[in-house]
Parts: structure tokens; sequence; C-alpha cells
């Protein structure tokens, strides 16, 4: 079972929609792992920046949607 939907999730099928809150160095590394490894099944729809300190607008190819006041519409938006 396993193999099969490690298979499936390599095909884009059967993945979860996730959200990365941060935008250090631990956020940019979840990012790549999830990028590299597609048979986990997250797919990252966005950033939440938790200090709104930077003026990223993007991490890595991700786009930063706004601080944790924004998580509940951005999870609607999932």
């Amino acid at each position: 079972m396993k193999l099969l939907l490690s298979h499936l999730r390599k095909q884009g099928k059967d993945v979860k929609n996730i959200l990365v809150i941060g935008i250090g160095n631990r956020a940019h590394f979840l990012v790549k792992e999830f990028e590299n490894h597609k048979e986990y099944g997250l797919l990252v729809k966005g950033v939440i920046d938790p200090s709104l300190d930077s003026c990223k607008a993007y991490l890595d190819t991700h786009p930063v949607i706004g601080g944790l006041d924004s998580i509940p519409h951005a999870i609607r938006e999932l």
C-alpha cells in the first residue's frame, strides 16, 4: 500500500496542500524537501511570515501570503 501511495503522489495524485509557517532557513529547507520528495504527497501552496518584518514576497517560488492572522483565510483558499 505504501509503495502504491508513493507512486501516486509522485504523479501528483493524492497530495495534500499545505502552508509553511516561517521564512527562515528551516522553512526554506522544508520547502526544498517537499519539492524534492514528491512521494511525501505534500504540496506547498504558500508561506506565512509570522513576523512580517521581511519584505520577501516569495520563498523560493512560493508566495508569502501574510502574517499569522492570514492563516484562516489562506486555509479557506487551499
